[in-house]
């Protein structure tokens, strides 16, 4: 990858950079993120954010992973992060969606409640509404 940067190899770099992106796991993120920072190259960059960001929780467990990404500016760390948020953000929305059900020949809504509690599918409720 550095020698195709070097010498201006753009189709060794791309393929290079394929390579990593197919590769990305938890022992080599932090090379592939500060990589693909330093020369630029912005599909790599934006994958392993996601990975890391995907990981994140297992990853700051790691004794280098803050060290090594927090270290360089922090615009590394704070990508991953927006992505991080972003991820649960839309984790929450899709979790809500879920818990929210709407029964299509009657309209009625049904917002799921523990099955021990007396306001269980099929009794009268103010989780069922019209």
């Amino acid at each position: 990858m550095l020698c195709a940067d070097e010498y201006l190899v753009p189709s060794l770099k791309a393929a290079c950079e394929e390579h990593l992106i197919a590769r990305l796991d938890s022992a080599n993120i932090v090379d592939a993120l500060l990589l693909a920072s330093t020369l630029g190259l912005r599909s790599l960059k934006q994958s392993a954010v996601q990975f890391a960001a995907k990981h994140f929780k297992t990853l700051c467990a790691t004794s280098d992973f803050l060290d090594r990404v927090a270290a360089p500016g922090g615009d590394l760390m704070t990508a991953i992060l927006s992505a991080w948020q972003s991820m649960e953000t839309s984790n929450n929305e899709r979790k809500r969606q879920r818990a929210i059900d709407v029964d299509l020949e009657t309209g009625a809504r049904y917002v799921p409640c523990h099955r021990d509690s007396p306001h269980y599918p099929g009794s009268p409720s103010p989780y069922y509404a019209q």
